[in-house]
């Protein structure tokens, strides 16, 4: 569905982001009567999942990964890969007939006499309430530091990382020591040198000889990975 397929008659809440957070709210508004629907930017439901590194798998079982009233799919104890959870979030807005609205981004929510008017499109969309489930990481977060590297310096961010072969030859710094850094720089280094670089001065290591020409830049465009819920 898309936004010029939403009614734009007030409904009761208009859910913004169609993640495990607004997917959830959305799913259990609705089992109380409400009017619910979401809008999401992406082309498709977990379209944020899919478009990370190939090997990336959540720090959360399965078990903990499950929303509302519905199981998440394979062994209860194990990890799931990030197109496991793509999966399921499009299957769960499919089981409980949550209406989303893909290719729809919201540029402002306003108010529009005793209602919320959410600018979307072409057409405002008006609700009772609005819930914001974006999430806080929309962009990527550059060190400032990094606009003073020498243009040798090959710098990717982690939102564009998607496995070892993708890097240029040479040893690798990742920036960042949250999952995403540790997992990425794990990976890498089963083929090449790597330094993590974390903020904790205790945990700080010296590098020898030769400095590293290649700059994995890992803080988060939207966060650590698991199942938050």
């Amino acid at each position: 569905m898309t936004a010029q397929a939403v009614d734009v008659a007030a409904h009761d809440v208009v859910v913004l982001g169609a993640g495990q957070a607004g997917l959830a709210a959305a799913q259990q508004l609705q089992r109380r009567g409400l009017d619910v629907v979401v809008l999401d930017s992406a082309e498709e439901i977990g379209d944020y999942w899919r478009r990370r590194w190939d090997s990336l798998r959540l720090f959360t079982t399965r078990r903990h990964c499950a929303l509302p009233e519905m199981a998440f799919p394979g062994d209860p104890s194990g990890w799931p890969t990030k197109d496991e959870v793509a999966d399921y979030l499009a299957a769960y807005a499919k089981h409980f007939d949550i209406r989303v609205a893909l290719a729809t981004p919201v540029t402002r929510v306003r108010r529009d006499g005793g209602k919320l008017a959410v600018d979307a499109g072409v057409r405002p969309i008006r609700a009772r309430h609005v819930v914001v489930a974006t999430g806080p990481f929309q962009q990527p977060t550059i060190p400032p530091a990094a606009a003073n590297f020498s243009a040798e310096v090959h710098q990717l961010h982690s939102s564009e990382y998607r496995n070892p072969e993708q890097l240029p030859h040479g040893p690798v710094v990742v920036v960042g020591g949250g999952n995403s850094g540790v997992q990425i720089a794990a990976e890498i280094a089963e083929r090449r040198s790597v330094h993590l670089a974390v903020g904790s001065p205790q945990q700080a290591r010296a590098g020898a000889g030769a400095g590293p020409r290649r700059v994995l830049l890992a803080r988060h465009a939207r966060g650590d990975h698991g199942c938050h819920r």
